[in-house]
C-alpha cells in the first residue's frame, strides 16, 4: 500500500477512518437513550438519506453541496444553532431563520420531510439526543 503522508489531509484521514468504522460496524451505541434515538431514526428512514448512523448521505442534485450531509457535517453547527432549531428542522423540514438555505432546499431533488404529526415528543427528544451523541462519538474517534 502506498504511503499517503503529505498527500491526504488530517481531516480527510479522520473522515476515512470514521467511514471505515461505520462500514465495519465498529460504532457501538452504548447509551440506552442514544440507542432509542438510533432506532427511531432507522424506523423513520433517516439513514436512507443521511447515511449509516446519520454520518454521510447520498447525492442530492441541486442542493448546496450536491449531497445530503451527515449529522457530523462540518457545517452542522453553522446551520443548527441549538436544540430548538434542530427540533424545528425535524418537525417542519426547515429552519425559518435560514431563508436562503430554505430557498435552495426547495429546488433540490430530495427534500427534508417534515415529521410534525408523525413523531411524538418523546421520540423527538430521543432522536435529538442521538444526533448529538453520534456527533460527539465521531469527534472522539
Amino acid at each position: 500500500m502506498p504511503r499517503y503522508k503529505g498527500i491526504i489531509k488530517d481531516d480527510e484521514l479522520k473522515d476515512l477512518l470514521v467511514y471505515l468504522k461505520v462500514l465495519m460496524g465498529f460504532i457501538n451505541i452504548d447509551d440506552s437513550i442514544a440507542m432509542k434515538g438510533y432506532l427511531i431514526a432507522k424506523n423513520l428512514g433517516c439513514f436512507g438519506c443521511h447515511g449509516d448512523y446519520g454520518l454521510g448521505g447520498m447525492p442530492n442534485p441541486n442542493s448546496l453541496k450536491g449531497y445530503i450531509p451527515g449529522w457530523d457535517d462540518e457545517h452542522f453547527d453553522k446551520l443548527v444553532k441549538n436544540d430548538d432549531e434542530l427540533r424545528e428542522w425535524i418537525l417542519k423540514g426547515k429552519i425559518n431563520r435560514l431563508k436562503f438555505i430554505n430557498f435552495v432546499m426547495e429546488r433540490q431533488v430530495i427534500k427534508m420531510p417534515a415529521y410534525e404529526g408523525y413523531i411524538t415528543e418523546d421520540e423527538l427528544n430521543a432522536l435529538i439526543y442521538y444526533i448529538k451523541w453520534i456527533r460527539d462519538k465521531v469527534k472522539s474517534l
